[in-house]
C-alpha cells in the first residue's frame, strides 16, 4: 500500500489519539499510563504552537478525526484553545474523561461539540476506592444526564473490578436507563493471573441478552482474542509535551518512543514504516503486563 492516503482511511481509519500532558486528577490503581496527580493543569502555548503545524500535516494527509486522553483532559483550564485549533482544521474529536468537573469540557464544547465524549464511571458503591480521591459520583451522573439531554453521544466505561462488580448488573441497568449510546465493559490486565475473576467476567457477559430490546450498544474485551490488532489497523498516537509518536495507543506513554521533529516533515515516512513494519513490531508489544488486549472490544451480539 504505497500510496499515504490509502495507510490512512484504511490501516489508521481517519483517527489518531492525542494523548496530553500525563496528569490526571485521580489516582486509578489500573490505569496503565500511570499520571502524575494533580487537580489543574495548563496545556503549553509551544505544545498549541506545535499541534497546529502538526494538525496542518494530518489534515494534508487525510486524518478526520482526534481523540483526545490523557491523563485527564478535563483538568487543563485552556482546553477550548485546544478545540480552537482542532476546529481550524475542521477535525472531529472524541474526549475520554472521568468528568469529575465539566467547567473546561463545556467551555472546549462550547466552541465546538465532540463527536462522542466517552466517560469512566466504574461504581458508585465503591467510587472513592476504585479512583483514589474523594468525588461524589451522583455530580458526574448528573453530568452525564446533561451530555444525554443536549444531544451528545455519550458513552460509558466501566472497569471489571473487585472492588464494583456485584454492582455492574445494576449500573449497566442504570445506564441502560438513561439512553447512553453504548456502554463499555473492561477487564482489566491488573487481573492477569486471576482465573476465578475471568469465570466472573464472562458470567457477566452472559447475561447481557437480557439487554436485548435497548438501543445501548454494549462493547466489551474480548479475552480470546489473542493476536495483536496491529496487523489490521493502526492506532497513531502523539504524546504531549514531547510530541512522542507511537502506533499504538497502549504505548503511547513508552518514553522509547519515535520523537518527531519540530516541523513534523517526517510524519508521512513515519506512518508508511509503521504500516510495512506492522507484522514484526505487532505481537502484544505490552505482553509481558497484559492478558489481553485493551483495545481489543467484542460488539456484543444477542441471541
Amino acid at each position: 500500500m504505497e500510496n499515504i492516503s490509502l495507510v490512512v482511511d484504511e490501516y489508521y481509519k481517519g483517527f489518531f489519539f492525542l494523548f496530553l500532558p500525563n496528569m490526571c486528577n485521580a489516582r486509578c490503581s489500573f490505569c496503565y499510563v500511570h499520571p502524575t496527580y494533580l487537580k489543574q493543569g495548563r496545556i503549553s502555548n509551544s505544545s498549541l504552537s506545535g499541534l497546529d503545524k502538526l494538525f496542518r500535516q494530518l489534515d494534508r494527509l487525510g486524518f478526520e478525526t482526534v481523540r483526545i486522553t490523557g491523563g485527564e483532559p478535563s483538568i487543563f483550564d485552556n482546553l477550548d484553545q485546544l478545540i480552537e485549533t482542532i476546529n481550524n482544521y475542521n477535525f472531529n474529536y472524541t474526549v475520554l474523561t472521568n468528568s469529575f468537573d465539566n467547567l473546561n469540557l463545556l467551555k472546549a464544547f462550547a466552541v465546538k461539540p465532540p463527536k462522542k465524549i466517552t466517560i469512566s464511571f466504574h461504581s458508585i458503591a465503591n467510587y472513592k476506592k476504585i479512583f483514589g480521591v474523594n468525588k461524589n459520583p451522583l455530580k458526574t451522573i448528573e453530568y452525564i444526564k446533561d451530555y444525554v439531554a443536549s444531544g451528545l453521544s455519550v458513552t460509558v466505561t466501566l472497569m471489571f473490578l473487585k472492588e464494583n462488580m456485584n454492582e455492574l448488573k445494576d449500573l449497566i441497568d442504570f445506564f441502560f436507563q438513561l439512553s447512553v449510546g453504548e456502554i463499555k465493559i473492561i477487564y482489566p490486565n491488573i487481573y492477569k493471573l486471576q482465573l476465578k475473576l475471568k469465570d466472573d467476567y464472562n458470567d457477566l457477559i452472559s447475561e447481557l441478552d437480557n439487554y436485548a430490546e435497548s438501543k445501548t450498544k454494549i462493547r466489551y474485551t474480548d479475552l480470546n482474542e489473542k493476536k495483536c490488532l496491529l496487523r489490521k489497523r493502526g492506532f497513531l498516537s502523539i504524546t504531549l509535551p514531547d510530541f512522542n509518536i507511537t502506533d499504538c495507543c497502549i504505548n503511547a506513554v513508552n518514553k522509547d518512543n519515535i520523537h518527531l521533529k519540530t516541523d513534523f516533515s517526517n510524519l508521512s515516512t513515519l506512518l508508511r514504516r509503521f504500516y510495512f513494519m506492522r507484522n514484526n513490531i505487532s505481537g502484544f508489544p505490552c505482553e509481558s503486563f497484559i492478558c489481553s488486549c485493551p483495545l481489543a472490544l467484542k460488539n456484543f451480539s444477542y441471541a
